[in-house]
């Protein structure tokens, strides 16, 4: 429920293969050493990268050297589950 009220649990993205993301768009990105795909915003400040939940009550994921992050699509379409 990290993406809510966008992207409801449950839903369905679809996601378009690509290495990057402009500032402030969604992504699918994988975290925790390859082993998670999650689905945040991407906001970029100078030299450093946030992965911002949509739903305030989750911090923003700081990638740096001890939190790798690796953008794997873009996401481009939202289809709730019914």
């Amino acid at each position: 429920n990290s993406m809510e009220s966008k992207i409801p649990d449950g839903s369905y993205v679809l996601c378009r293969e690509q290495p990057d993301v402009e500032n402030g768009e969604i992504a699918a990105v994988l975290v925790n050493g390859d082993e998670e795909a999650t689905l945040k915003r991407v906001i970029k400040q100078n030299d450093t990268i946030l992965l911002q939940a949509l739903n305030e009550a989750y911090a923003p994921y700081i990638v740096d050297s001890q939190n790798p992050a690796r953008i794997i699509g873009k996401a481009v379409q939202v289809e709730t589950a019914l």
